[in-house]
């Protein structure tokens, strides 16, 4: 009886010791899928986050960029609304380009223009302004065109007789007076002429001055005020004037 007690004390022990191996190999293996499992959530969650913040770093440079465009755009509209204002400025207070203006009749200055002073007047035997000059020369001489210009009106006045305007650059205006009716009488209102043209002749249709030798009445303005000829043209002086 005491060899099988023997042998069941070996069994019991050999199962006793597999048991035990096969706890701690089922154990190991939890612990290690567990481990697994727990390195998988961080790895997983590290990438989650990398994905969010990445397109959020990219908005945040793409919005500083589309800043900065805009701003540069808003500068570079600045310079240009600045250019045109300064450009606008510019075209207004430029001085108007006048034409190059020549003596509209062959004569000499017989009565000087004066709107601020008082001047005689032969035919009306009183003192009164002189909104011209009178250019002294034969009766029937040729008028001509100051510069190149549009004709404006042609009209008679009850005082200064047969009369043309003519509208020049700069906003300027040359006007004829006391020609002969006659003479005109192929111009009409629009019509081109060019310095030098012939637009008329002296005649005696002004009977405010009617008393005096015979002579164009000639008046110019510019931007609608009456200014002096003789600051603008060069008329000859007597001695300079051809006779006859």
């Amino acid at each position: 009886m005491k060899p099988v007690r023997s042998e069941n004390k070996i069994a019991y022990i050999v199962l006793a010791f597999v048991l035990t191996a096969l706890t701690v190999v089922v154990i190991a293996t939890a612990v290690a899928s567990r481990r697994a499992g727990k390195k998988y959530d961080e790895t997983s969650g590290s990438d989650t986050a990398a994905t969010t913040t990445a397109p959020e770093t990219t908005n945040k440079q793409q919005d500083t960029e589309d800043a900065v465009i805009t701003n540069n755009d808003e500068e570079t509209s600045d310079i240009a609304d600045n250019n045109d204002t300064e450009d606008k400025e510019e075209e207004v207070n430029a001085e108007p380009q006048l034409p190059n203006f020549q003596v509209p009749v062959i004569g000499v200055i017989s009565k000087e223009h004066s709107v601020s002073a008082l001047v005689f007047s032969v035919t009306m035997n009183d003192y009164r302004t002189h909104n011209g000059v009178d250019i002294a020369t034969t009766d029937g001489a040729d008028v001509h065109a100051v510069a190149d210009g549009v004709v404006e009106e042609l009209w008679q006045d009850p005082l200064m007789g047969y009369c043309i305007s003519i509208s020049h650059e700069g906003d300027a205006l040359s006007i004829y007076k006391n020609l002969r009716p006659e003479s005109i009488s192929g111009l009409s209102a629009g019509d081109k002429v060019v310095a030098g043209q012939v637009i008329g002749s002296v005649g005696d249709s002004a009977l405010i001055e009617i008393a005096e030798e015979p002579h164009l009445h000639f008046e110019l303005k510019i931007g609608g005020v009456s200014v002096d000829p003789c600051d603008y043209i060069d008329f000859p002086a007597a001695e300079d004037t051809p006779e006859g």
